[in-house]
């Protein structure tokens, strides 16, 4: 929608009267809080993490 490549998939819904959103969730993930992550490319995990919360900053 926004091409932004770390925006997860959503759409807007009216259900049963009431508006809101549907996402798209994804099980079974690499939990970066696990004892002894490590992310294959630190340089992009940093990356990604900065847009993560550079855009939670300006849509919240």
């Amino acid at each position: 929608m926004l091409d932004i490549p770390h925006m997860p998939p959503a759409a807007l819904r009216n259900i049963r009267g009431r508006r809101g959103s549907l996402q798209m969730w994804v099980e079974d993930i690499l939990d970066e809080d696990a004892d002894g992550f490590r992310p294959p490319s630190p340089i992009a995990w940093a990356s990604q993490l900065w847009d993560m919360k550079f855009f939670d900053n300006i849509y919240l």
